[in-house]
């Protein structure tokens, strides 16, 4: 039986990324910080398995720089997951500000 208050959760999964060499950065030799956000994620089930499983986790963390570095136009070598932390202080961006927005 499925709760009937799961509508009244809203799930939102970001992943963070240092990007190497991306012209949008700047090119070759240069750096940049990006985030992919999975707003308003339904299948609460599904993340929960994807997060508690490593195998899981690793293959969707590694589709999301896959795509990624697509969108860049970079090798997906140069696109590394970083952590929340690790983000912020590169980029001084705290996304709280930027959370009423839709993507």
């Amino acid at each position: 039986m499925q709760n009937a208050n799961i509508g009244l959760v809203d799930i939102t999964l970001t992943c963070h990324f240092e990007v190497k060499d991306a012209e949008v950065f700047g090119g070759a030799g240069s750096v940049g910080y990006t985030s992919v956000a999975l707003k308003h994620a339904k299948a609460a089930d599904q993340l929960v398995g994807i997060i508690n499983n490593s195998v899981q986790c690793e293959g969707f963390l590694y589709a999301q720089r896959k795509s990624t570095a697509d969108l860049l136009g970079v090798p997906v070598e140069c696109v590394r997951a970083i952590t929340y932390d690790q983000y912020e202080a590169a980029t001084g961006d705290d996304e709280t500000e930027d959370d009423d927005e839709d993507y």
